[in-house]
This record gives structure tokens, C-alpha cells and sequence, in this order.
């Protein structure tokens, strides 16, 4: 995906946030300034063991006002909620585009039509801006949704993206949100080598120049398995961290840590959100730097380090370095185990094969005949298989994925010496150099179930 988020805001209990909104929506007099809404999107058919995403108009508010707070999950025909063990919120984001074409623009890694404003994945997650805040929006706004399911049964689902918006007509300080990526590859996607030792931990690191002066009011961020926190700081004041983001996984017992095949590497259940109505003033021009951190003695492939701020835009900083503000509150939702793990769980995802009965089952190696090269060897992705299946290379060698088929397909390292993943990819192709000996099990993120390799990388 191209954005991800984390919610801002004074993040309260899923429970009581819930009854909250409710609440609301039915005390709420027809003349109040405050209202709930509850929307649904889809349905989305996800096949066996199947991944689906795409992005799709949905409704918005067609007023004059603000959003201060918006939640969305996955529930059934019923409206109940679908648990992650069952099929995988892996990401959602809601996209403003506004009245008409370049109203709103977003310029995180390049300039796009359309401005990103909430969203929330595996870490399932809330926004509520402090006190005073909103982000505006206009009657005539057109919004669309981006988002990532995966189904972990064998059964075909059906799911429905539920959101509640609660909205003001009152004359609130508007906010601007900013999402930041440490990584502006293809996807923004990167990944953790995880070839070092246990304790070590893996930096990412991308400055961002502030547009305009204001005060940060809201922070939260979006990552993938094996993160342990997401932070930006102050490069002005000798790179000072302004607010982070912590992750927290579940514990043993977790369903999501229990599920055979492993076919994608759980998220943080949680990552925490810093506020303050007072907020961290910047001035036009700063310098901020976004830093990543994950755990580097296992491989962690495609991953993600996201950013967002919430910027009220106004007067900056009152003297080069004030001192930070002292309402400074960190929150995140309950989640299955809370408080959790800080140090993420070793949940590597398998290679795995369909049986006669349409289950799946991990494998321990594949099967065929291995293609043994001397040098630099090729794969075509085509008929949504890698071929050849098995390859053997020596150290050095440049393997190339030739990508021929009319869906997207992805490299994703599943388990081996370094991780490394490609982008979706229909047309094109995709070199890595294998350098670290080993072998190397390799399958596509979208389809792990049916296109697995493995490549041994001969000393």
C-alpha cells in the first residue's frame, strides 16, 4: 500500500469508545453542534486463504464542519466484529479529495491528488483530536477508502469496512495531517535484514521539511511486524524527540500467534498515540526526522514506518527551542493480552501447500527438481508461478523475477539468511542480489498459499 496510519487523539477503550458514539447519536438533539455517523462499505468477497485490496469511493459526511473522531473495522453481514485470526484488517485509509480535482493534495514522497486523514490496520486504532481541534470538511468532498483484507481459513468470507464519524458544525481549529515514510520506495515499503544479533535493533531514518508553521497537536504511526516504535524529532534542536509511537503485541495465547499456515507476519496489536492540545510549535522550513525502529536478529520483509502528524497551522515557535509542552498524554486502545509485549514474538510466516481437502498445510521444502546455475540466474512469474521452482545459485549471483501476468504478484522472503521483498508488480522485473549463503524460501505475499520457491545460495 501506498499510506498507512495509526490514530491520534485521546484513544480511549474499543468497549466504551463504541457506546460513546452510540451514545451520542441517540442523545444528541436534532439542533446540536455534535453527531455520530455509522457507515458501511463493501461487502468484499475474499476466496480461500485469499488476499484482496483495492481502493473505492465511499460516503462522506456532505457537510460543512469537522471530523474530531472516526473509527473503522471489519464486521459481517450482522454487523459483528470479524477477529484478525479470521480475516486480517491489514490496512485501511481513508483518502479526502475534495470538491473537485486538486482541492486536496497530500506530498509525503511525491506531490498526489488527495489528502489522507485517518486510518488504521492490524493495530486497531481510533482517532480523537484533543479538545478544540477538527479536521474541516466540506459538504461535496468526495472520500475514498484504501484497504488490504486477508482471509486465514479455508473457507470463502464475506466482509463489510464499518466506520463511525463524529462531527462538529462548531468553529474549531482546523488540523492538517501529514503521513511521513521512512521509506519513498515502491509501496513504501522496505525491509529489516535481520542478520544481526539477538537485542539489535534496525534504524530507518528520513527528514521531512515542515510547509508551514504551526503546532503539532496529534502523532501516531503505522508499522508491520518486528517494530518496536516509531518516532520524530527535532532536528533543530539537536535532534530532540518530539513524540513516538510505541508498539505492543499480544501475548502466547493470542489467537493470531496460533494459526497454521503462518501466512503474513502479525502487526503490533497496538501502537501508541501522543497528543497535546498545546502542542510542539515548528516553524516553516524544519527539519523533522521520522526514525523506525524494529528488531534486527530475525528477518522482517516488506515492512512499513509511518508518521502521521495532525498540524494546527499558525503562529511557530515562540524562541528556537521552547520547552516541550506539559500535556503531553499518550494513549492506545485495549487490545487481546493488553498491556502486551513489548519485544515482538518470533512469528516468521511458512511456506505451505493446499491439500486434497482445500487446507492448508506448512511444508518444510518443495518439491521437484532443483535449476542449478553457475552465475546470475532468471524466474519468470507468469500462470502465477515462480519458475524455475527450486533454483540453486552460487554467492554473488543476480536471481531476476520476470513479471508476465495480468494480476500483481510480489517477492517476499519468508524465512532465510536477509530479508528482502519487491513491490506488487504486473509488468516489469525485480533483481536482488544473493549474497549471504543459506536458503532462501520466497513466496508472493498475495497469493502465499499457491506461488512458493525456494533459492539455496551456494558459498
Amino acid at each position: 500500500m501506498d499510506e498507512s496510519s495509526a490514530s491520534v487523539g485521546p484513544v480511549i477503550r474499543r468497549a466504551g469508545m463504541v457506546a460513546l458514539l452510540a451514545g451520542l447519536l441517540m442523545a444528541t438533539p436534532a439542533h446540536a453542534e455534535t453527531t455520530t455517523k455509522t457507515w458501511r462499505t463493501g461487502p468484499v468477497d475474499l476466496r480461500s486463504y485469499g488476499t484482496e485490496q483495492g481502493l473505492t469511493g465511499t460516503r462522506a459526511p456532505r457537510m460543512n464542519g469537522f471530523v474530531t473522531a472516526m473509527y473503522a473495522r471489519l464486521v459481517d453481514a450482522a454487523g459483528r466484529p470479524v477477529p484478525q485470526e479470521r480475516v486480517m484488517l491489514h490496512h485501511v485509509f481513508f483518502v479526502n479529495h475534495g470538491r473537485f480535482p486538486g482541492d486536496r493534495r497530500a506530498g509525503d514522497c511525491r506531490s498526489k491528488n488527495g489528502e489522507t486523514f485517518y486510518g488504521t490496520g492490524e493495530e486497531d486504532q481510533a482517532i480523537e483530536l484533543p479538545p478544540g481541534y477538527g479536521y474541516r470538511v466540506r459538504k461535496g468532498d468526495r472520500w475514498r477508502v484504501g484497504w488490504m483484507y486477508m482471509n486465514h481459513r479455508p473457507a470463502r468470507d464475506r466482509v463489510y469496512l464499518q466506520y463511525t464519524v463524529t462531527l462538529s458544525d462548531e468553529p474549531l481549529t482546523a488540523v492538517t495531517p501529514y503521513w511521513i515514510s521512512v521509506s519513498c520506495a515502491a509501496g513504501k515499503i522496505y525491509s529489516v535484514p535481520g542478520d544481526a544479533g539477538p537485542g539489535s535493533v534496525h534504524l530507518r531514518t528520513r527528514t521531512w521539511t515542515m510547509p508551514r508553521a504551526g503546532r503539532i497537536v496529534a502523532a501516531g504511526a503505522h508499522a508491520h511486524g518486528g517494530a518496536l516504535a516509531v518516532d520524530v524529532a527535532d532536528e533543530r534542536c539537536g535532534g530532540r524527540v518530539l513524540a513516538t509511537s510505541t508498539a505492543r503485541y499480544g501475548m502466547e495465547d493470542d489467537p493470531i500467534y496460533n494459526l497454521a499456515p503462518v501466512l503474513h507476519e502479525p502487526a503490533p496489536r497496538s501502537m501508541s498515540v501522543a497528543t497535546s492540545p498545546a502542542g510542539w510549535a515548528v516553524d516553516r522550513g524544519d527539519r523533522l526526522k521520522v526514525t523506525s525502529r524494529y528488531a534486527n536478529d530475525s528477518p522482517h520483509s516488506a515492512v512499513m514506518g509511518i508518521m502521521h502528524l495532525y498540524v494546527a497551522h499558525g503562529a511557530g515557535r515562540p524562541e528556537p527551542c521552547p520547552a516541550p509542552p506539559a500535556d503531553v498524554a499518550s494513549h492506545r486502545l485495549a487490545f487481546l493480552g493488553a498491556p502486551g509485549r513489548e519485544v515482538p514474538p518470533l512469528e516468521q510466516p511458512e511456506l505451505s501447500a493446499l491439500g486434497a481437502d482445500g487446507i492448508a498445510r506448512p511444508v518444510a521444502d518443495l518439491t521437484g527438481p532443483i535449476a542449478v546455475r553457475g552465475g546470475d540466474a532468471a524466474v519468470a512469474v507468469r500462470n502465477a508461478v515462480f519458475s524455475p521452482r527450486r533454483l540453486s545459485v552460487p554467492s554473488g549471483a543476480v536471481v531476476r523475477w520476470n513479471f508476465g501476468d495480468p494480476v500483481q504478484h510480489d517477492v517476499t522472503l519468508v524465512s532465510g539468511p536477509r530479508a528482502f521483498a519487491s513491490a506488487y508488480t504486473r509488468r516489469g522485473t525485480y533483481r536482488k542480489r544473493l549474497v549471504a549463503p543459506g536458503r532462501y524460501k520466497i513466496f508472493c505475499s498475495l497469493h502465499p498459499v499457491t506461488m512458493s520457491q525456494t533459492i539455496d545460495v551456494r558459498p
